[in-house]
């Protein structure tokens, strides 16, 4: 990892050319003006963007795409951050505001967090992959979002984070990033199933919070646990792990905590697990 110093949490309001020229819009009847793909770009509500070529290096101290409760169809492209001017700091990369953006189709590479999904939620992202990142490839901060069909790989702490509640996380590859593959750093009722971790450094799925469903998922050869469960009243149904460096499925006590049902694992189980 390169030296880049830490950000700030985000934080909204928005930028404020961006939000007057929204306001302004709207007070005068008029459509928002078309989103434009450049760096730091703005996509409003009802707005569609779709890339016709790659958008990026960018850098600065904002994101590479603020997308706020509109769409962005990356059209199979790629969306990139660098430290250009040398100043040590990444902006983040396509970060989803509002509620009920979408984002979909492509790559996002090389940001300080590759995706993050904030505000209010019921956020959609399908087939994007996020690699390469400083820190996260995807940052679901916020409720009842939907992350489908993606992969991260290779960021610099996790490849999938996981916060608040009600998430869906489905059909997902998170690959040889440093820390955990996807990791349930905190929140309820979050939706686990059949995604794929492997080569992590650290567990290869990681659950806190309580509530949480993991069905179908398969952890491998990851560095350390592949599938550890914290917090109570988590079910863990038919999931494999195997071949991990430490130990494949590893629930906390007491037992009862959690429920665990048909799952297969190798010779490193830890307690609690069937």
């Amino acid at each position: 990892m390169f030296g880049s110093t830490q950000r700030s949490p985000i934080s909204y309001p928005f930028r404020a050319a961006a939000l007057a020229a929204l306001v302004h819009a709207l007070a005068t009847n008029a459509s928002p003006a078309a989103a434009e793909a450049a760096c730091e770009g703005y996509v409003a509500p009802g707005e569609t963007l779709v890339l016709t070529a790659d958008l990026g290096p960018c850098d600065g101290e904002n994101e590479a795409l603020l997308v706020d409760s509109g769409i962005v169809d990356l059209g199979g492209h790629t969306v990139s951050c660098a430290d250009t001017d040398g100043d040590g700091i990444l902006p983040y990369g396509i970060v989803l505001v509002g509620k009920k953006a979408q984002l979909r189709n492509g790559t996002v590479t090389g940001c300080y967090h590759n995706v993050m999904l904030e505000d209010r939620g019921r956020h959609t992202v399908e087939n994007v992959t996020a690699e390469g990142a400083f820190n996260d490839g995807f940052q679901l901060h916020s409720p009842r979002n939907s992350l489908s069909g993606s992969a991260a790989l290779g960021n610099g702490d996790d490849g999938i984070q996981i916060a608040y509640q009600k998430n869906k996380v489905s059909g997902n590859v998170a690959e040889g990033n440093v820390e955990d593959g996807i990791d349930i750093v905190e929140g309820v009722r979050h939706k686990l199933t059949d995604n794929s971790a492997s080569g992590n450094g650290d567990d290869g799925v990681d659950v806190g919070g309580d509530r949480n469903k993991l069905v179908g998922n398969a952890s491998t050869v990851n560095g350390d646990t592949g599938i550890r469960v914290g917090g109570v009243r988590n079910s863990v149904l038919a999931n494999t792990s195997t071949g991990n460096g430490g130990w494949d499925i590893l629930g906390v006590e007491p037992c009862t905590a959690n429920r665990y049902r048909d799952n297969v694992y190798g010779a490193a189980a830890g307690s609690c697990v069937r």
